[in-house]
Formats: structure tokens, sequence, C-alpha cells
């Protein structure tokens, strides 16, 4: 007990240390639904030498204090010295991550929105659900729907435009160096990313816990799951769809940022 107490203090010291310096670092925000890849994701942008991460924290930023919290873990974890220069990762999946954008808006943060098909996205969390206690398919579908249009009407609306960068799951197993290329040009990131990646002391253990993600680099394997999908997906594939279309609509008005 004294010790948990010893603990819980020296993190509060150490939130409180990194206040002001929470104020001048930066920051990625990968926001996502579940089973998108954004495990994955996260480890590939730590390969990039400006880029700290401890992965999936499930913290909800609200104030000042939990970024400083996430800048002091990072760097305690990490335990390697973090300049202006570095970003620090966090990997969101749940909308009450995010309850305060204009927080983030001014404290020098980008963002990367993960995107999976619908049906791939369900299926994959029901698979999940089978290993572990469960949501069913009208559950995972309201799960979906709802960051989806959280995404949509909230993240898109307030974040400035050159803030923010659309991807697909997908083309991140299929065009991974272009994909990574996109998301360096679009944000203006410092420093280059690799397609093959370390192992941390968080893989598996926070996010993505199946064994491919100890791999260290990009399996192109082709997932099945012996599951039956019944349900009505109209909803949520105008939602996916209405997000890649405001994504291509940028690209049109800015092409000189997809060259």
């Amino acid at each position: 007990m004294l010790a948990r107490s010893v603990k819980k203090f020296g993190l509060h010291l150490g939130a409180l240390t990194f206040l002001a310096r929470s104020r001048k670092s930066k920051y990625i925000f990968i926001v996502s639904p579940v089973r998108s890849r954004s495990t994955l994701l996260n480890h590939l942008l730590a390969t990039n030498k400006y880029f700290l991460s401890i992965g999936e924290t499930s913290n909800e930023y609200k104030s000042q204090l939990n970024l400083a919290q996430l800048v002091f873990l990072n760097i305690w974890r990490n335990k390697k010295f973090a300049s202006s220069n570095h970003y620090f990762v966090e990997q969101t999946t749940a909308n009450e991550n995010l309850p305060n954008l204009s927080l983030l808006k001014s404290n020098n943060s980008k963002f990367v929105i993960l995107l999976r098909d619908p049906k791939e996205s369900v299926k994959s969390m029901l698979a999940l659900a089978e290993k572990k206690s469960g949501w069913d398919e009208q559950k995972c579908i309201s799960y979906y729907n709802n960051r989806l249009t959280f995404i949509k009407s909230t993240v898109l609306t307030k974040i400035d435009r050159d803030k923010f960068v659309v991807i697909e799951s997908k083309s991140l197993i299929d065009k991974t160096g272009k994909t990574l290329d996109k998301i360096k040009r679009r944000l203006k990131l410092p420093g280059s990313f690799s397609e093959n990646y370390n192992i941390h002391p968080f893989t598996g253990k926070k996010g993505d816990s199946n064994a491919q993600i100890f791999s260290g680099k990009i399996l192109n394997q082709p997932q099945s799951y012996a599951i039956t999908l019944e349900l009505d997906y109209n909803l949520s594939y105008s939602l996916f769809g209405d997000i890649i279309q405001f994504e291509e609509n940028l690209r049109s008005l800015n092409p000189a940022s997809n060259l």
C-alpha cells in the first residue's frame, strides 16, 4: 500500500515538473476504432528517431496535466532524452480519450485518423470477443458507428485541416511505405519511418496482443474469420465513405501535399 502511494506521488510530482514542458512538446494522436491496426501504426511511427511511445494508455486528455503525464511517462519509460523536435505518440480508440480537442489544438498536436472496412472491423472485434468476453454483433456495430460519428462530426470539423490525415488500414498493409510517406508529407513530420519496427516493453501488453505484432515487420497475410454477419451495415459504410471522401476532397484542394 505504501509502495503504491509513493509511486502515485512520484507520478504526480513528475507530471507537475513536466507541466511547463508539456506546453512546448509535440504530439501525434492516432484516432481510430479498435481492431483497425492502430497498434501496428503506433509501432511504425516509433521507428522514427523523433518519435517516442509507450503504447496505448487509455488516458482521457482533459487538461494540461494529462499531457504532462504523457511526456513524463514517455521519457521515464523510454529512458531517452527528448528534445523540442520529438513527438509523443498516443493511440486512442474511445471517444472518451479526447474530451477536450481545444486543449490539443493549442498544444502542437497532429492526428492520424485510421479507418478499417466496417465488416472487417466487426469480424475482428467478434473474433477477439470469442477469446475474451464479449460483444455481440450489434454492440460492435454500435461502437463502430459511434466512433466514426465522433471522428466525422468532431475531429474533422474542429481540427485544422493541415493537422490531420486520414488513412485506410488496408493501405497500411498493402502500401506501407507509401502510406508512411503520406503521413510524413501531409503532417510535415521530421525524420523517416521504417517498415521494420522494434519490439517494445509494451508490445503485446497494450493494444493488439496477437502473435503477429511480435514479428517486427508487416505480415501481408489475409485474415479470414469463420464469422457470419447478419445485421445491416449501410450506416457504417456511409460514415466510412464520408470520411474517406473528406480526405479525397482535401487532397484535390491541395495537390502539392500529395507529391
